[in-house]
């Protein structure tokens, strides 16, 4: 069967792909869906044979899938997160080229815009010109690596980290794909990008911006610095790592997505759509593998105020954080507790955890447990990572343990001191009696001294 022939084989079948569990949401928000997309990366297609778990072939198939997927979701728009292609080990520019031209075709069958993100794979043996003019991009890419678009009022930024730590470009691999930069004259440009209007951002980069090491912008804390002084950054979408991540630094959440390249056969894809909603929230479908999530940065609306993420976090009972305590409203959800008020473990976090209780509707009561980010005004929090669920829990035990360790150690004491108040109130008329008795010994030898002669 031919290549093509699979990739249509596999399309038939993309009505069978069924998302992921759905997040696991504390409640889901009514607030309309400004814009909703969809994303995929590190695809690394070769028609080449499967190293270790990277089984390059497929990914044609993958991909097919996703695309057939999203147009059944009619999403605004899909976007590509970087190592669209691979190559052979021993490279030939002209095979590596039609790798990259037959890739680009499968995602090409999407019936609306496409954007990509240049990742390290994309260019080990090919130039950045030459990737560009075979895998374009929509309206506002004008044939460049980083670029932003504006869609229903929420601007989208895409960054190209492939620069080595002089600010020049990686070309044909003439790079350490560990040495992944965002240039200074691209850092300027994403300031005046995201300072020149008031419109929320979501952000774009195949390299990762979370932390330190081989997998992140060696220059990550000052790109994370002009994300952050902004105020509008509602979410950063990347790849690179292919087993995918998540995280929220000073506010901002960073969604790692999952290879499609890991894993044979069709429960081995990962794609997702992505919806941002009028209230901030941004709320990710996993389909696969790819996981389920929904958050909320602490940044601010167009026309509202920006919140500092590192301003203190409601107080329990506080309104905005428990709707419920408004009947009237009809809200569902009643703040019961919050884990940081009484265990303030990992403060420098953004995962506080809260417990909220659903009001009851027709009997009956039932808690919810989950990590809140942001401020979600009338909205009950979401849960946005249930590892940090299950490790504030685990918490939450060990400081329940030593609570009830130290009660157990006060009741002790408190019983020994009663023990002791016990005693004494026992040895208490003896006591007074003895007094008694020395007081008029005491007073018989002073009557016997005075009549004493010199």
């Amino acid at each position: 069967m031919t290549t093509t022939r699979r990739v249509l084989a596999v399309a038939a079948l993309a009505v069978l792909a069924v998302p992921a569990a759905p997040p696991a949401l504390v409640a889901q928000t009514t607030s309309r869906v400004l814009v909703r997309f969809g994303m995929v990366t590190d695809v690394h297609f070769a028609d080449i044979n499967p190293n270790g778990a990277r089984t390059y072939r497929e990914s044609d198939r993958k991909l097919a899938e996703c695309v057939s997927v999203m147009n059944d979701r009619r999403v605004d728009f899909l976007v590509e997160l970087g190592d669209f292609k691979d190559q052979d080990q021993a490279p030939q520019e002209a095979r590596t080229l039609g790798f990259l031209r037959h890739i680009e075709s499968v995602l090409a069958g999407f019936k609306g815009p496409r954007y990509h993100v240049m990742g390290n794979h994309d260019v080990d043996s090919l130039s950045k010109v030459q990737f560009l003019s075979i895998a374009q991009s929509g309206a506002g890419a004008s044939g460049e690596a980083h670029y932003a678009f504006v869609q229903e009022g929420v601007r989208f930024v895409v960054l190209d980290a492939d620069h080595k730590a002089d600010g020049s470009d990686y070309d044909r691999g003439n790079f350490d794909w560990g040495d992944a930069n965002i240039d200074a004259a691209q850092l300027a440009w994403l300031e005046r990008t995201l300072t020149s209007s008031r419109e929320p951002a979501v952000v774009f980069i195949h390299q990762q911006l979370d932390g330190e090491g081989a997998y992140y912008v060696k220059n990550a804390p000052a790109v994370r610095g002009v994300l952050e002084a902004s105020g509008l950054v509602l979410a950063v979408f990347q790849g690179h790592r292919h087993e995918g991540a998540y995280s929220v630094i000073n506010g901002i959440p960073y969604y790692t997505l999952k290879g499609v390249i890991e894993g044979s056969g069709p429960d081995a894809n990962a794609y997702a759509v992505v919806e941002v909603r009028e209230d901030g929230t941004v709320w990710v479908t996993g389909y696969r593998r790819a996981v389920s999530k929904g958050f909320r940065a602490l940044t601010a609306l167009p026309g509202q105020a920006r919140k500092s993420p590192r301003a203190p976090f409601p107080a329990h009972g506080q309104h905005e954080w428990a709707p419920g305590l408004e009947p009237v409203r009809k809200q569902r959800y009643q703040c019961l507790f919050s884990y940081r008020l009484l265990w303030p473990v990992r403060t420098h976090t953004m995962e506080p955890l809260f417990i909220y209780r659903a009001l009851p509707s027709r009997g009956g009561l039932e808690e919810h447990h989950g990590v809140a980010v942001g401020d979600l005004g009338a909205q009950a929090p979401a849960v946005v990572d249930q590892h940090a669920v299950d490790r504030h829990r685990r918490d939450a035990r060990q400081f329940l343990e030593l609570r009830g360790a130290l009660a157990e150690t006060l009741a002790r004491q408190a019983q020994d001191v009663a023990h002791r108040a016990r005693a004494i109130h026992v040895e208490a008329p003896r006591a007074k009696r003895l007094a008694h008795v020395v007081g008029q010994l005491n007073r018989h030898a002073h009557r016997s001294a005075s009549r004493v002669t010199p």
